[in-house]
């Protein structure tokens, strides 16, 4: 069966979005912080997988993957090559120290996020964005259905319950990506929001990365974080 695809227009900002889906269960969010046709051409928000997989602690010789390729396939798709690559499935978080699955190697100390070593989600509906061409598409599967009534049924509500959500973003602000130009007048691969101050061409200012883990004890509770992109319930 052919998902339910609609194209969003006018294109959302993904920093509107976010604040409306903050509290279905399971978000996850791609974000791309450069655009460009090579790294960071694509980004996508989804939520509410219809199952969920999590390691509350990485072991050695424990497969963490098994039990998510037995689950996909039973929900095997033929992707649409004209859409951004990532059009549902498998996503969430593999931290670091889920290495030790596959090798032994030292306890940290502290862990002061408290999240598991993997939280994974199978994802029947996600929002795509491609900002070198400027579009946005919702795609829809309606799995876990597999009968093809039945899942045509749930991909047609699903995308309805989410463009339900997405009709409350502010008013449209205009373009969120802009073709630029160099001086010498060449197109830029590059595009910007037009909401940003400034346009980088160098990649000098493009954002802060995020340490894996604070540098010290932090006094902070990690519970706001935990519920709001890890928790499944």
């Amino acid at each position: 069966m052919t998902p339910f695809v609609q194209e969003v227009s006018p294109v959302p900002s993904l920093d509107d979005l976010l604040p409306l889906f903050a509290d279905w269960p399971g978000l996850v969010v791609f974000d791309s912080a450069k655009v460009s046709p090579q790294l960071g051409r694509y980004s996508y928000l989804s939520a509410d997988p219809f199952r969920q997989f999590e390691l509350a602690k990485a072991q050695l010789g424990v497969d963490p993957f098994a039990e998510i390729r037995e689950a996909l396939a039973d929900f095997q798709v033929e992707s649409l090559p004209a859409l951004p690559p990532f059009q549902g499935g498998a996503a969430g978080i593999l931290s670091y120290e889920l290495g030790a699955c596959f090798e032994k190697l030292p306890q940290t100390p502290h862990d002061e996020l408290q999240i598991p070593h993997l939280a994974v989600g199978l994802y029947d509906w996600v929002l795509a964005w491609d900002h070198v061409e400027g579009k946005c598409w919702l795609i829809s599967h309606g799995f876990p259905e597999t009968e093809f009534g039945q899942r045509k049924k749930r991909a047609t509500e699903r995308a309805e319950q989410v463009l339900a959500v997405v009709r409350k973003r502010p008013p449209f602000r205009g373009a969120r990506f802009l073709r630029a130009r160099d001086p010498s007048g060449s197109p830029l691969a590059e595009t910007a929001p037009r909401d940003e101050s400034r346009f980088h061409r160098d990649g000098r200012v493009s954002g802060l990365p995020l340490s894996p883990r604070p540098l010290s004890p932090q006094p902070l509770s990690p519970q706001p974080l935990s519920r709001r992109r890890l928790s499944w319930r």
